[in-house]
């Protein structure tokens, strides 16, 4: 009997126990505290920088309002940063994108350089032709007086002083035509130059696009971070908004928020079409109230047996 009564009050106490740190983790009634375990110095990252995006995650889920997270240097809660080959795989993508992203640039630049180049021919040409018609209008000019001189047995002296410096003037005008005619083409030479290179990286920076694509851009699993019960653990992650959004996600877990539909949804299986300006779906705001509404300490004392039994 008093063994009985014995199991009975160990069983009362571990239950107790239970119900007291379970209580301490009820989504939405008590915030969830939670520290920083192991940060891999291979990820670069600061704790400082750490919990600035840690804050970021949870400003998403907390909407400016109620207060769900909270850190705290003793929580038992830990986030962890652990690198292996996802980071390393993660690190060649972000390479990859930064050529993409030179190459981009540079053909930005070239394309500017196309267009100020054309632009420049286009005003070139329009004085030109303007010029070239005034001169040819000037030399039709001559040409009769002259003609018109030499049917009457030639031009007096005195007009034909005038003759020659229209002459010596037409002379002028058409080297310096000639001249403008060279830049011309020159400039002609140029922009096909520029345009052959242009075209060549365009192919080269689409190759590099599909390439990306096929090796990078598909939507993938959420594998860059878990969540285990008194842990959330990150693997990998390619720039700061990606992190974020890992965090956010583990973060939904640690909230007792399983996956949703919706692809954009911070809790949908595959990461990869979330917005960059990371926000709550009407799926993902649908399963916060619902854990915030109808989950109870019992809930979330059962949720911790699980974990804690396997």
């Amino acid at each position: 009997m008093r063994q009985s009564l014995s199991i009975v009050l160990l069983v009362a106490v571990i239950l107790s126990a239970l119900y007291f740190h379970a209580s301490r983790f009820v989504p939405c009634q008590v915030p969830i505290t939670y520290s920083l375990g192991v940060v891999d110095e291979r990820f670069n990252l600061s704790n400082d920088a750490v919990l600035s995006v840690l804050r970021e995650a949870e400003a998403v889920w907390e909407m400016g309002s109620e207060e769900l997270f909270t850190y705290d240097a003793e929580s038992s809660f830990k986030v962890n940063f652990v690198f292996d080959e996802r980071q390393e795989q993660a690190e060649a993508e972000f390479g990859f994108q930064e050529k993409l992203n030179q190459a981009e640039s540079v053909n930005e630049a070239l394309q500017e350089k196309y267009q100020s180049l054309t632009a420049e021919y286009d005003d070139l040409k329009g004085a030109y032709e303007a010029r070239s018609a005034e001169y040819e209008a000037e030399l039709t000019k001559y040409n009769n007086l002259v003609a018109s001189y030499n049917n009457d047995g030639g031009a007096p002296p005195e007009v034909y002083e005038d003759l020659e410096r229209m002459r010596t003037k037409l002379d002028r005008e058409q080297r310096e035509l000639g001249s403008t005619a060279r830049e011309l083409n020159q400039l002609v030479d140029n922009i096909n130059q520029v345009g052959k290179e242009a075209n060549v990286l365009v192919e080269t920076y689409n190759r590099g696009v599909g390439e990306y694509n096929e090796t990078f851009g598909r939507s993938r699993e959420f594998t860059q971070g878990d969540y285990r019960g008194n842990e959330i653990n990150v693997y990998t992650f390619t720039n700061e908004a990606e992190l974020v959004l890992v965090l956010a996600h583990e973060l939904g877990h640690a909230l007792g928020i399983d996956h949703v539909e919706g692809r954009q949804s911070i809790m949908y299986y595959l990461i990869g079409e979330q917005p960059a300006d990371l926000k709550l779906s009407e799926y993902d705001m649908s399963a916060l109230t619902t854990v915030c509404t109808e989950k109870s300490v019992w809930d979330t004392l059962t949720r911790s047996l699980r974990d804690l039994l396997g």
